[in-house]
């Protein structure tokens, strides 16, 4: 294409994508602001715009501005750096690393900013090693830019590494305090500063920010977590209804305002906002957002008609799929016809992505969920299981992370791929199974499956108790047992609903406190495992120092070359004023 015609070219891209964006109070000011870039239709401007609608959600808006600037811009890098950042939003990480080794090879002269994001890419593909590497020789050879730090700071918090993250972030902002991204810098650090329950320090912080910006989607957002967290649940509400997230068809404020919606467990407004996106809905990434939050907020039959219609409407978007995310799109498809207990049209999705290559987590979960259905044996019940049976707040996540990195598909507290509550559905499915959904069954899955084995995780009860009330605070807004108790006769008001409640009832509000609920379930732990074989029962304490030793005896497994996994460590610590404590 000649050059005079390239920015005509690009202006009438602007114009369509504005075209397409919501009729709401945000979607025209964004459409006002799109099509200024349509008057002097430059590729740094309009990679500008790229960005700001990938911010606010509209990925395939985004994508589709980033293809263009490719195709009539190819000496320049923004359309294949915003493709690759496209690909990062969706979490397709091994179309990401692709891109970003296309960015490398087009354009010799890296980047800080290349090299840290495909860092951050190698890290979710499961190359810690690497990534943790690079990030560090960034920080070496762009010593006057702060991508480097940043992708440190970021890899701490994604390993939940709270105290080394904010130390991480703290060094961010001493060393280049008006970079580029400061604000988003200071939006991350507030979030660490949350989980470490610093409440006052993280409101601080994100009010600034907003005073500085207010279009900062994430510090709106993570403000009104920290106000949750604080118990402040009104003002966070008409926090909510006062600003930006207000607008249902903005892909990233519907996702936020039903996340702190359903955080200040206002869940009947979050089922409102829910069906007010269902309306607006524009693509697959969209129908994404919704999935996620089906099992939170429904139940019954009308959950199965909520995920018939996403499916439906899914299906109406295959035509316009970005080619590029079209195995991101069978991946969703598979996972609501699992979550409908659909395994025909299941299979067939799987079959879909055959010869496809690194489709990530999800994907590699598909696939792996289908090997297991299209067992000759299926369902067999002989096949060996690991079941997690210690309760919240003793190791689970810990427990999970380290079956995962034995090569187990293992699920925590939810499906990961239908976003339920661990049930009996997912047994022949998956290969091990953690936290407080299998704790009220463990007996019956004994029997079940002859060849399975049971690990205790178990932590020092006062200890316990301190951050199971933490827990249900900051996650549930309680302070009281007695108030939970109480209020175990509205399900409707909790996230999963009356499964959650059921779940809690068994284990903890049946009793007239968390320690004798403890003592009840350790003791009805220990009698029903006293006369069976010991190869079958663990009891496994990471507060005592028990690890990879203790494990892979028990499993007869080989210990991996990795650090035993210490998740959900600083929150407890620094709450509690002591050493860090797995959770």
């Amino acid at each position: 294409m000649a050059d005079v015609n390239q920015p005509e070219a690009l202006a009438a891209v602007i114009r369509g994508i504005a075209d397409e964006l919501p009729e709401s109070n945000v979607g025209l000011a964004i459409a006002v602001r799109v099509r200024e870039v349509a008057l002097s239709p430059v590729p740094t401007a309009a990679a500008a715009s790229g960005h700001l609608l990938l911010h606010l959600g509209f990925v395939g808006l985004a994508g589709s501005l980033f293809q263009a600037l490719q195709q009539l811009f190819p000496a320049v890098p923004a359309g294949l750096t915003g493709l690759a950042q496209v690909a990062m939003q969706r979490k397709d990480w091994a179309w990401a690393l692709r891109r970003w080794d296309e960015v490398m090879a087009a354009f010799p002269r890296h980047e800080a900013y290349w090299l840290a994001a495909r860092a951050q890419v190698l890290y979710e593909l499961g190359c810690r090693e690497e990534a943790t590497v690079i990030l560090h020789a960034v920080g070496r050879d762009f010593g006057l830019q702060p991508h480097g730090y940043i992708g440190l700071a970021q890899l701490a918090m994604r390993q939940q590494l709270w105290t080394d993250s904010l130390g991480l972030w703290d060094e961010v902002l001493a060393r280049f305090p008006q970079h580029d991204g400061h604000l988003f810098s200071k939006i991350s650090r507030a979030s660490v500063l949350l989980q470490l329950g610093r409440l006052a320090g993280a409101e601080t912080t994100l009010r600034d920010v907003i005073r500085a910006d207010p279009w900062m989607v994430g510090a709106h957002a993570v403000l009104l977590r920290v106000l949750a967290a604080n118990g402040r649940y009104d003002e966070a509400a008409r926090g909510l209804q006062a600003s930006i997230f207000a607008d249902a068809a903005v892909p990233v404020l519907c996702r936020a305002n039903m996340e702190i919606l359903m955080a200040v467990r206002r869940l009947d407004e979050a089922r409102t906002q829910f069906g007010r996106y269902l309306q607006c809905a524009m693509d697959f990434d969209s129908i994404g957002i919704l999935f996620g939050a089906v099992p939170r907020l429904f139940e019954g039959w009308r959950r199965t008609e909520i995920w018939i219609d996403l499916l439906r409407r899914l299906d109406d978007f295959e035509a316009r799929t970005d080619p590029d995310a079209l195995h991101l799109h069978r991946v969703l498809s598979a996972r609501i016809k699992l979550a409908l207990r659909d395994h025909r049209g299941y299979l067939h999705e799987a079959r879909r992505l055959d010869g496809l290559e690194n489709l990530g987590e999800l994907g590699n979960t598909v696939r792996a969920v289908a090997a297991a259905l299209e067992d000759p044996h299926f369902p067999d019940f002989s096949k060996r299981k690991i079941f997690g049976i210690g309760l919240t707040r003793t190791g689970t996540t810990t427990l999970a992370a380290a079956l995962t990195a034995l090569g187990m598909n293992t699920l925590h507290w939810t499906n990961s791929l239908t976003c339920e509550l661990i049930s009996d559905d997912d047994l022949h499915l998956f290969d091990a199974f953690t936290d407080t959904p299998v704790c009220t069954a463990f007996e019956k899955y004994y029997y079940m499956f002859p060849a399975s084995k049971f690990i205790y995780t178990m932590r020092p009860l006062d200890s316990w108790i301190d951050s199971m009330n933490r827990h249900w605070r900051r996650a549930l807004g309680i302070c009281e047992f007695s108030e939970f108790q109480r209020q175990l006769g509205t399900p409707h008001t909790f996230r999963f609903g009356s499964e959650f409640c059921r779940i809690q009832r068994v284990l903890y509000l049946n009793h007239a406190e968390l320690r004798q609920a403890n003592e009840a379930y350790d003791q009805r732990v220990r009698r029903f495992f006293s006369d069976k074989p010991k190869d079958r029962f663990l009891a496994f304490n990471v507060f005592e120092g028990h690890g990879w030793r203790e494990l892979c005896e028990f499993l007869g497994s080989k210990a991996p070359a990795l650090p035993f996994p210490c998740e959900n460590t600083s929150a407890d610590a620094s709450e509690a004023g002591g050493s860090p404590a797995r959770a």
